[in-house]
């Protein structure tokens, strides 16, 4: 990681500081702007899924969001989420992967 390539000194632990609050308030940026959230799901959302999603994501970004929404049937449930650069994966087949892995 690029914390352990820096020397740590003050001025370098402040810089290194400031460079993630302003990553971090720059992705928070253009996910606000963002106003479309793609959400692939294995079978098509209700609309009572959708106003719900809506709702949740719009609070948490400040600003309206709609979604569209894709079924992918190889998801084998749950659902995946990508608003701007921001992800999420609560999918059965994330879940399996992950087991998988750690196993």
């Amino acid at each position: 990681m690029i914390d352990d390539q820096i020397p740590k000194t003050a001025i370098n632990e402040e810089l290194l500081s400031r460079l993630k609050e302003e990553v971090v308030l720059e992705l928070a940026d253009k996910i606000q702007k963002e106003k479309k959230a793609l959400v692939t799901s294995a079978v098509p959302l209700t609309n009572e899924e959708k106003e719900s999603l809506k709702n949740i994501l719009s609070r948490q970004v400040e600003r309206v969001i709609e979604i569209e929404n894709l079924v992918d049937k190889k998801l084998l449930g749950g659902f995946k989420i990508v608003l701007g650069d921001w992800k999420y994966d609560a999918s059965l087949a994330y879940l399996f992967q992950s087991l998988k892995e750690n196993l």
